[in-house]
């Protein structure tokens, strides 16, 4: 059976809500470059509504070979071009990523 890598972001009560002094979730972004690089065969996108941490938005989780990794505050385009660095080659976290990281 094989490994599933699924990228997980949030689109909940928090996160993406510019009311709330949130950033909008960028989800074309992620979309299109996981197409973009050819990723979206292998790691599969979801949106729940919430991943818990609220005061940490926008917050990403992403289930890659096993493994999970939680990151904070993933609210620029730079992030989202970092995030999808990461899932290309994730025995590499990108230093951007790494001050993102949130360990629970």
């Amino acid at each position: 059976m094989p490994e599933e890598n699924i990228l997980y972001v949030c689109n909940g009560c928090c996160c993406g809500h510019p009311e709330k002094g949130n950033h909008l979730v960028l989800n074309d972004r992620y979309a299109a470059l996981l197409k973009a690089e050819g990723l979206d065969k292998h790691i599969a996108i979801e949106k729940p509504y919430c991943l818990g941490p609220c005061r940490l938005a926008n917050v990403v989780k992403a289930l890659v070979h096993g493994r999970m990794y939680w990151f904070r505050q993933v609210n620029t385009e730079d992030d989202v071009r970092e995030m999808i660095a990461f899932l290309k080659n994730p025995k590499e976290i990108p230093q951007l990523l790494q001050k993102k990281q949130v360990f629970f």
